[in-house]
């Protein structure tokens, strides 16, 4: 399946994200609830399909990827690929129910 044509969302292409570049990243993020998707700049390898939700949404949940707390062991880990790689893909797409989409992306990438 073409993630990008997952017909219940629109994702956009996705943005390569280094951490010089993170801040205006985020800054275009709004705080509605939505669902991300991450993979390794340049490869089809997604490695993370996350959820933003609350009073936050997206914005703060993308956020946390670039500076993670010392308990955010899958932050941490994207930001350790991050460090590797020097950046990383993200996608995202807004919704009233991302935990639904995100669990309807992963079983049909079968992740």
């Amino acid at each position: 399946m073409d993630l990008l044509h997952y017909e219940p969302l629109n994702f956009p292409p996705y943005q390569s994200v280094s951490p010089e570049t993170a801040k205006s990243f985020i800054s275009a993020v709004k705080k509605d609830s939505g669902v991300f998707v991450v993979k390794k700049t340049g490869l089809n390898e997604i490695i993370h399909i996350g959820v933003g939700n609350g009073a936050k949404g997206l914005k703060e949940r993308i956020r946390q990827i670039f500076s993670p707390g010392c308990s955010q062991s899958t932050n941490k880990k994207l930001h350790e690929l991050l460090n590797d790689q020097g950046s990383i893909d993200i996608t995202f797409a807004y919704t009233a129910n991302p935990t639904f989409h995100c669990a309807a992306l992963k079983r049909q990438l079968k992740l």
